[in-house]
């Protein structure tokens, strides 16, 4: 006798096995009802955990340089290269090794400056000329004497403008790092005395956040998971495993700039300088399952 073959899809078991146990409520016990999980990757709940942790610094970071100004681009360029020279020795000396002083800026521009236009000469009068006889009362001849009275002007040429003039601005930056917090004033007083006067960008970070990072992963991933089981629970479901975590690229925070404005020459007992702290911010997506208790089938008596 041939033998059959066929392949039988979820849907179908699921309804062979309903009937089976159907056929077979009268010829024994009564089955008991299981209460089925239905797990699907196609429902889920995505959340986004944030964490912010904050730490004390350990180095500082600050752009310092000079800009001069010369009527040539050699005599602009041997005035910076004095200064920067200067500048440098005085970072060494105070314990700044070179990796730690990187160029961060080189600019030679010109600056173009137009004189005020001079004024315009007074018009040069012709001489008068001589009176004319009288003329009779009335008539052509009054009329002609009248004109003939008046000075004649004679045209005068424009000054020629003046010639533009301009100077050469060169500016040269280095960044750098200051590892020891406490002589951070120190160095930026010390600079300006070398002969730095520009100084900008100074700002404070951690030099290894690894563990810094790690903790507020780890906050992160919690404040997801608390979230997620929140709306489960408005949802009236119930959460199931993760089914992905990614981190948001540009969660970590660092802090921003800030400026010192510090002149040249200016007498102070030493530039007031304040690191606070760093925080960092982690954002982690993380997707979770649902899973939903299957509602029972009534199962039919035993009538």
């Amino acid at each position: 006798m041939p033998t059959l073959s066929f392949r039988i899809g979820r849907t179908a078991l699921a309804a062979l096995g309903a009937s089976a146990l159907i056929a077979l409520s009268g010829c024994g016990p009564r089955p008991r009802t299981a209460n089925l999980t239905i797990q699907s990757a196609d429902r889920t709940i995505t959340v986004i955990g944030r964490a912010d942790v904050s730490s004390k610094p350990d180095v500082a970071r600050a752009n310092m340089g000079v800009n001069v100004a010369g009527r040539t681009v050699g005599e602009a360029m041997k005035m910076a290269e004095t200064k920067m020279t200067s500048l440098m020795d005085a970072l060494k000396k105070l314990g700044i090794a070179e990796k730690d002083i990187r160029t961060s800026n080189f600019s030679i521009n010109y600056e173009r400056q137009y004189p005020e236009p001079m004024p315009m000469p007074e018009a040069a009068m012709a001489p008068a000329p001589a009176p004319a006889p009288a003329a009779p009362k009335g008539g052509k001849g009054a009329a002609s004497a009248s004109a003939a009275s008046q000075p004649i002007v004679a045209p005068v040429a424009p000054p020629p403008p003046p010639p533009a003039t301009g100077q050469y601005h060169v500016s040269n930056m280095v960044e750098v790092v200051i590892r020891d917090l406490s002589r951070v004033s120190h160095v930026l007083d010390t600079a300006v005395a070398a002969g730095a006067n520009n100084i900008w960008g100074i700002s404070f970070s951690i030099d290894e956040t690894s563990a810094v990072e790690g903790k507020a992963r780890e906050l992160a991933s919690a404040d997801a998971k608390k979230r997620a089981e929140t709306i489960a629970r408005l949802s009236g479901v119930t959460l199931g495993p993760v089914v992905s975590v990614s981190e948001v690229v540009g969660g970590g925070g660092m802090p921003g700039p800030m400026p010192v404005a510090l002149a040249a020459g200016m007498d102070r007992g030493g530039t007031p300088v304040s690191p606070g702290e760093v925080t960092f911010t982690t954002q982690l997506e993380v997707v979770y399952s649902i899973v939903s208790p299957a509602a029972p089938e009534d199962a039919e008596s035993d009538d």
